[in-house]
């Protein structure tokens, strides 16, 4: 280093001595050149005060690297050098000239001409508030009793390096924890060092809501070790048009490339893939609130060729991503989607029964609020809650810690009795809403921007059902399912996903594809499936069983029915049962009449007609099924149904009597 200094002290005394101080125009101002460096237009420079001497230009950096009779790195090619730092006591390289400074010691930075580094545009295009640790982020971790055999399960998967399977997406209706699962599991990798990036999505986050700084964001997370900053720092100065391009060549040029180079150097020391000290984790949180299907795909395509390409070296990258049940996810990861054969499916709702931890949740936060509280009430009563109270609120949870959550929120608010308000929740009603907003109303908006969302993609949907709003598409199969409507005997009435489809006019298996937008807050279940499911869902399956083998809609939330039930909570959305009622008796009648040919006495008589083969047995099974809401209901609605009786047989006489002429 002391020769190195003595050659570019040698370089420095060939220069020509400067001849004047130099001023130059700044805008607006005139300002003394410090240094020789311009600092723009009518911007003060910086540095010490008053004008300087301004000596010869400053060698380039080919000047300084490759002259043979001037370099301190002589003989040095293929590489560039930005922002180095020069010291001299009698002369300095400041800027684009010589200054003197024989008075005191400089410390000068050259920038290579001012442009960005390839680490600083990599910054530019990182989303902090993505970042695990982002003080943007909002979601809560699990608490320490709580999820325990869901964790234990996505650990042990993180380590089965033996599994085909690298890639775990776990799907969920909303407000099942899915972002508290993803959190505590990013802990606790950070804390094994094994966590190489995390991505928290959000909807309302323009940094977090498309694909823009996804991978760019990992890139700065991997960037933890020094040879992959190293290698993305020079694809960015090589390419700095690679943040607009695709997501897979992002993908290929800021996390596939980089990691596969560390690869390469490790086998040169002798080391392997799997045996490389690199975190191995990614964990992406909110799939689905990536706005659009078409960039949610390219996202889970980049995904897939990150995870082909890297298990192809050996590398033992895991990858976890949750997302609600959405159409984009649920057709990549079920069977003969693009990454099925590479990915589990963990159905987080199905698989796993959160009745327990949700108790235990509620009765510590209550806890919590009742040590805080100064309501004299919460002591004189030998206890609060009481047990009934507990338990009301886990069954109304359904499995779903989304409800707790805001209902605790609620009851906890400081400024009002936690006692009055956990009644309130419990007991609310529509009149109470005439003088203040319902306590779960935070979750009403949720629900609402669901069902809006879903009624756009709906309108673009061909379907046959001759239902125009979705909401009353749900509301049906809410009437179905729940048995709104008896038979002579008591019993209720209700038909199987396919026979209710028949009985809507529909065609087999439409369902599937109208309610594809739906998926977080409900689903199809199917007979022979075996799920875990909560308490409150197995009462209130119990009460009107289907034969076994058959599917059915399934709703995860009670609070959504309970929503969609009061006028007061769904707002623009609510559909009176009277109008759900109408629609049924039409579709009876329509049923009805276009079976003219069949003993419709005999079926009313409970008498077996005989038939060829199971379609007609569906179709009599469905023609039963219309005699008989038509009967039990009619009380209730010959006032409401009779414009439409009368409009729809009108229309089917006259199509009858021009198809006979």
């Amino acid at each position: 280093m002391l020769h190195a200094a003595k050659k570019y002290r040698n370089l420095l005394r060939i220069q020509p001595k400067p001849k004047k101080s130099t001023t130059v125009k700044g805008g607006a101002h005139q300002h003394p050149v410090r240094g020789g460096v311009d600092h723009g237009q009518g911007q003060q420079p910086q540095g010490d005060s008053g004008p300087v001497n301004v000596h010869a230009p400053v060698p380039t950096t080919q000047q300084l690297v490759c002259h043979p009779a001037r370099s301190f790195l002589s003989g040095a090619h293929d590489f560039h050098i930005n922002k180095f730092d020069f010291v001299d006591s009698s002369k300095t390289i400041q800027g684009n000239g010589y200054v003197d400074a024989s008075q005191h010691i400089t410390v000068n930075r050259y920038s290579g001409g001012g442009e960005s580094s390839g680490w600083d545009t990599l910054l530019q295009n990182t989303a902090p508030s993505a970042l695990l640790d982002s003080q943007s982020y909002a979601a809560g971790r699990c608490d320490d009793d709580t999820r325990l055999d869901v964790l234990s399960d996505i650990d042990a998967w993180i380590h089965d390096t033996t599994s085909p399977q690298k890639l775990l997406c776990i799907t969920g209706p909303v407000g099942c924890g899915k972002s508290a699962l993803q959190r505590t599991t990013a802990e606790r990798c950070s804390a094994k060092g094994t966590l190489a990036a995390s991505f928290f999505f959000n909807s309302s986050d323009p940094a977090r809501n498309d694909t823009a700084y996804f991978v760019p964001t990992l890139g700065y997370q991997l960037a933890s070790d020094p040879g992959i900053r190293a290698s993305i720092v020079a694809c960015i100065d090589t390419d700095p048009l690679v943040f607009k391009k695709s997501v897979r060549s992002q993908m290929d040029a800021m996390v596939i490339s980089p990691i596969r180079q560390a690869i390469v150097t490790s086998k040169l020391s002798g080391s392997n893939a799997a045996s490389l000290p690199l975190p191995n984790v990614i964990i992406i949180d909110g799939l689905d609130e990536c706005k659009g299907d078409s960039m949610q795909t390219e996202l889970l395509k980049a995904l897939e060729h990150l995870v082909r390409s890297l298990t192809a070296v050996g590398f033992p990258l895991r990858v976890i991503v949750t997302s609600r049940p959405e159409w984009t996810i649920w057709s990549a990861v079920e069977a003969n989607g693009h990454i099925s054969s590479l990915a589990r499916h963990l159905k987080l709702a199905d698989e796993y029964d959160a009745t327990e931890d949700i108790r235990r949740y509620v009765t510590r936060h209550l806890g919590e609020i009742a040590s805080r509280t100064r309501d004299p009430r919460v002591r004189a009563r030998g206890g609060w809650p009481m047990q009934e109270e507990v338990d009301a609120l886990v069954h109304n949870a359904s499995g779903q810690f989304i409800y707790v959550v805001v209902a605790l929120n609620y009851i906890g608010e400081r400024h009002s009795s936690p006692v009055d308000r956990l009644k309130t929740v419990l007991s609310w009603s529509p009149a109470e809403g005439k003088h203040q907003a319902h306590p779960l109303s935070p979750l009403d908006t949720l629900y609402a921007g669901i069902l809006e969302n879903a009624q756009g993609a709906y309108e673009q949907f061909e379907h046959n059902s001759g239902v125009e709003n979705i909401v009353i598409l749900i509301r049906l199969h809410q009437f179905n399912k729940g048995a709104r409507f008896m038979d002579r005997q008591g019993k209720g009435l209700s038909l199987d996903l396919p026979g209710f489809e028949a009985f809507l006019g529909m065609q087999d298996g439409e369902t599937y594809g109208l309610i594809s937008d739906m998926r977080s807050l409900l689903t199809i279940r199917e007979g022979a499936q075996t799920v875990a499911m909560s308490m409150s869902q197995k009462e209130e399956d119990a009460k009107h069983p289907l034969p076994a083998g058959y599917d059915h809609i399934h709703f995860y939330h009670k609070s959504l029915l309970d929503f969609l039930d009061d006028p007061t909570r769904a707002g623009d959305l609510y559909v009176p049962n009277a109008e759900v009622a109408c629609h049924m008796a039409v579709c009876a009648l329509q049923q009805i009449i276009g079976a003219f040919d069949h003993d419709i006495e005999s079926l009313l008589q409970g008498e077996t007609i005989p038939n060829s083969g199971a379609a007609d047995t569906s179709r009599l099974r469905v023609l039963s099924f219309s005699l008989q809401i038509l009967v039990s209901a009619l009380p209730d609605l010959v006032h409401l149904t009779q414009p439409f009786l009368f409009h729809t047989l009108h229309l089917h006489r006259s199509r009858g009597v021009g198809e006979a002429g």
